[in-house]
This record gives C-alpha cells, sequence and structure tokens, in this order.
C-alpha cells in the first residue's frame, strides 16, 4: 500500500459528535422529531443566524418527502454558512439534539455509535482516533465519566482484526486539571479500559483561553507520566483556528505556548500560515484589537525570543518594549488596546510565523490539517491560500483529518486527495510529506515508551 493510501486508512482528527451526516440523522429522527428537544439547536441558530428555526417543521416536511435533503441546511455547512464559529456550533447542535435523545431518552446510543464506527470501516479506514467533549460542572463528575465510559466501552466492542479506534478525551478549557483529575482517577478503577484512552484534547472555542490557562493542568500530566509510564498520556490541541480576539502575533505565540506546554499534535494552526494580509482583510479591524494582558504576554515572549526573533527577521526594540510594558501595567488587564497594521509589521508576522514552525519541528510537533474544515468555517477564505502548502513547505509533520466529516459532507479519503487537486502538488510528494501517519498515534507512542522501559 502506497504511503499516500496509508494515511486514507488512518484518522487521526475527528470528533464523534460530528460524525453523523444528514441522511442518518434523518433516519434518527424521523420517528421521533416531535419529542426531540430541539431548545439547544434553536438558540444557537438564533445566536448565529438572527431568527429562530423551526426543525418540527422541517422534519415534517423531509419525512412527507421521504427525502433527508430538507433538513441538510439544518446539520451541513456549506459555502453559505462560512464566516464564524457560531454557525457552525448550530448546526453541529441539530446533530447533538438528537444525539442526546437517542442517549437519555431512549438509552440506545450504542446503536448510534455503532453506526459512526461501522460508516468508517466501510470507508477503509483500519485507524481512528475518536475525541468527544462532555458537559461538565462540579455537580456532575459522575456524568462525566459516564458519558465517557459510555464511549470508550462502545468502542472497545468495535475493535476487530481490521479495525482499531482509540479514544482521547476533549478537556473543557474553564476546567482542565480538575476533569483531568476525575478521569484519571476513573481509569485507575477500570485499567481493563485504559489501553483504549490514548490521550486529552483541547477543543471548542479557543478564544478567551491562552495555553497560559492550562499550565496546572500540564504540570500535573507530565508528572503523572513520569511516574508511570503504563499510563502515558499525550495531548492534542486545537489553536490557532478562531482567533479573531488577538493581534496576529499573540495568535502565532499561542500556537508555540501550546507546543511548550507540552502539546504533540496541534490542531489546525492557521494562523501559523495563513497570509498576514489575508488574515487581517477577513472582517472589519481583524486582529488590530488586544487586550493588555495579550499584549503584555505577546512583549515577555519577544523579551525571551527576542535573539531567534531578530535572526529571524523580526526587528524588536529593546528600549520600545520596556517602555511599553511599563505604561501597560498601569492600565486595567482587560482594556483593549489598538496596534494598526503596516506593511512593515505584516512581513514581520510572516517572519515570525516561519519562527514557530521552525521551533515546532525541533519539538517534533505534528499538525493536524483539516482542509474542508478550514474553507466551510471561514478559517481560510480559497483552496490556495490554505497554510497546508506553507506547511508542506516548512516541512513540518502533518496528519490529514476529517474533522467533523458528517456536518462538512466528506470523507477521510477525500481530504487526502484534496491537496493534489487544489495545488500543483503531486500525490507522489504529498505522500512523502505525510509519511507514515501510523507512526504519529498517540497509542504508538505511550507503546514505544513502555517498550523502552
Amino acid at each position: 500500500m502506497s504511503e499516500l493510501n496509508l494515511s486514507k486508512t488512518c484518522e487521526l482528527h475527528v470528533h464523534i459528535g460530528g460524525c453523523l451526516g444528514p441522511e442518518h440523522l434523518f433516519e434518527l429522527g424521523r420517528g421521533h422529531y416531535r419529542q426531540i428537544d430541539w431548545t439547544l439547536y434553536e438558540k444557537s441558530f438564533l445566536k448565529a443566524y438572527g431568527y429562530k428555526p423551526d426543525p418540527i417543521q422541517m422534519f415534517s416536511r423531509a419525512v412527507k418527502d421521504e427525502n433527508h435533503r430538507a433538513i441538510t441546511h439544518c446539520c451541513v455547512m456549506s459555502k453559505e454558512d462560512t464566516g464564524d464559529f457560531e454557525r457552525f456550533q448550530a448546526k453541529y447542535d441539530f446533530g447533538l439534539c438528537i444525539f442526546r435523545y437517542w442517549w437519555h431518552t431512549l438509552g440506545r446510543v450504542n446503536e448510534l455509535l455503532n453506526h459512526i464506527f461501522a460508516q468508517h470501516q466501510s470507508e477503509g479506514i483500519f485507524y481512528a482516533e475518536y475525541r468527544a467533549l462532555a458537559p461538565h460542572d462540579k455537580e456532575s463528575s459522575s456524568d462525566l465519566v459516564d458519558f465517557h465510559e459510555t464511549i470508550v466501552t462502545a468502542l472497545r466492542k468495535a475493535c476487530n482484526k481490521n479495525f482499531e479506534a482509540r479514544y482521547i478525551v476533549s478537556l473543557p478549557r474553564n476546567s482542565p486539571l480538575e476533569c483531568y483529575n476525575i478521569i484519571r482517577q476513573w481509569l485507575d478503577r477500570r485499567p481493563d479500559l485504559l489501553p483504549y484512552v490514548v490521550g486529552f484534547d483541547f477543543c471548542h472555542f479557543e478564544e478567551g483561553f491562552p495555553p497560559s490557562t492550562t499550565k496546572n493542568f500540564f504540570s500535573q500530566l507530565h508528572e503523572d507520566n513520569k511516574r508511570d509510564p503504563k499510563k502515558h498520556f499525550d495531548v492534542t490541541y486545537h489553536v490557532g483556528e478562531i482567533f479573531f480576539d488577538k493581534s496576529l502575533e499573540s495568535s502565532i505565540r499561542w500556537c508555540h505556548e501550546a507546543a511548550e506546554l507540552g502539546a504533540v499534535r496541534l490542531g489546525h494552526c492557521i494562523a501559523l500560515g495563513l497570509d498576514p494580509n489575508i488574515s487581517t482583510s477577513r472582517v472589519p479591524n481583524a486582529h488590530s484589537i488586544e487586550t493588555v494582558s495579550e499584549r503584555i504576554d505577546q512583549i515577555q515572549y519577544d523579551k525571551k525570543y527576542y535573539e531567534e526573533l531578530t535572526n529571524w527577521g523580526v526587528k524588536i526594540s529593546r528600549q520600545k518594549i520596556e517602555k511599553e510594558l511599563h505604561d501597560l501595567k498601569n492600565l486595567p488587564l482587560e482594556k483593549k488596546i489598538e496596534l494598526p497594521y503596516s506593511k512593515n509589521r505584516l512581513a514581520e508576522i510572516r517572519s515570525r510565523q516561519d519562527f514557530v514552525l521552525f521551533q515546532l519541528k525541533k519539538l517534533n510537533v505534528v499538525i493536524e490539517v483539516c482542509p474542508t474544515s478550514n474553507l466551510l468555517m471561514g478559517c481560510v477564505p480559497d483552496p490556495s491560500a490554505h497554510p497546508i502548502h506553507r506547511f508542506i513547505e516548512s516541512g513540518i509533520s502533518l496528519a490529514i483529518g476529517s474533522d467533523d466529516p458528517g456536518l462538512f459532507g466528506q470523507t477521510l479519503a477525500k481530504e487526502i486527495d484534496w491537496l493534489p487537486h487544489n495545488s500543483s502538488i503531486s500525490s507522489s510528494k504529498l505522500a512523502q510529506c505525510l509519511k507514515n501517519p501510523f507512526d504519529l498515534r498517540l497509542s504508538y507512542k505511550r507503546n514505544k515508551l513502555v517498550s523502552n522501559k
């Protein structure tokens, strides 16, 4: 099997909640759509699109016509939907309402999960690392465990000689250490499930949650991994995907900081490869405003990497940034400041991207690329501008994923074929860049650590 075809059999970036397409959701909801609680979908859709939908009416029409296309616009992203994460969330929540009904009301979530696993097997996938984010608050620790245990148990049963599945627990960005400890304690009680849980992930909204807020989590994780390599967990980290809340410099820095903390695979990293001129033109005043706290963090970063950054073509005046730092410390941390872009600044941002890509290569970090997701989410305006072209030039390790294949109407194989069809790169060159995706598995790394112990 060629390395390119091998990549089509190894799915490393896929969210369970986004795997079901309209035809599947139609079959799951056709007999229950009047009983399903659509509140979550209605609220998120209203927030994203400005009007309240009528899912019961739309489902009724689909059932009457025996055609799932009547609900497609409810749950599939199209070019008309691109623009922000909230629109994606609204589409996601449509399927989530059906998902929750089958899980909590019908008690038949295993049927739903088995459908997902069977679908991937039918597509020729031999190995998949699924991830999911459970709702959590301080009163629902047992619910958190039940959520993940249900998925892992079903996943274990689905494994066979032609299909191997593993699980990555997505942690909430607002309480990662608390949830990590709960999951760790759960796996201590269930050692039979440990082989199937290989890592942790950060996903959902990244804006407002800088990597620095996860320092305590990473510190505990590294300590636990060192103490017991047999229970080693790695971290994947969605970063640099949606980042309108800060400057481009800070967006790039976040990618580097996530890797420095210990994340071994970074999801999307649009901030590292998208042309700065495009980034600043996507929406009015894009990336020109950020908080004082973010600016202070950026200055501290520039001081730390002063020599390296200047060698990469970034011009930094120690005197100017020290004065700016002094002035900023007298301002409220949440105060927003404006930093307009100039031609020189945009050129230096390009150099900052190159610098961080080089640093990630040194750290052996992998970037998980999901082309269709990036395009339909509005992160990238067109295929020619996609950061993957720049990533390939840099020589950094890449893994292609489908992200939410049901919402994007895509498969892993189509994602792999996307680049040769949308660039001058040949399939053979792409195969060389992707190498062997099975070497990038989190379970592979754990097994290697244990065997070398």
